[in-house]
């Protein structure tokens, strides 16, 4: 699957994979490891928060999550995202994104 044509998709050119996920290989942003899923997927960003200071928000998957996971039960199978993960989130938008697994469930 490729980019869809949306200026709402997942930024992932400076990001590393490796036991821990890091960007541009400075700094670590997660504690756990993460397991990254072997294809993209897509889905509709549903919610977006600023809570103390800290954005994130949750996608819908529509496409290319297996439903059989364990994880996809977590958080009523929406999957968290960063606001670093992100570029300009507007609630509604079709995004793609590299899923991946770690200790709290989904994430993109």
């Amino acid at each position: 699957l490729s980019w869809l044509k949306s200026p709402w998709h997942l930024g992932t050119a400076s990001m590393v994979w490796s036991s821990q996920w890091k960007q541009d290989g400075s700094g670590s942003w997660g504690s756990s490891a993460r397991q990254r899923l072997p294809q993209r997927a897509v889905g509709i960003l549903v919610d977006w928060q600023h809570k103390a200071g800290k954005s994130f928000g949750w996608i819908a998957p529509i496409y290319g999550i297996p439903p059989h996971m364990a994880e996809v039960q977590s958080h009523g199978g929406d999957v968290y995202v960063h606001w670093r993960d992100i570029e300009d989130p507007r609630p509604g938008a079709v995004v793609t994104f590299w899923p991946y697994i770690d200790g709290q469930g989904l994430g993109a």
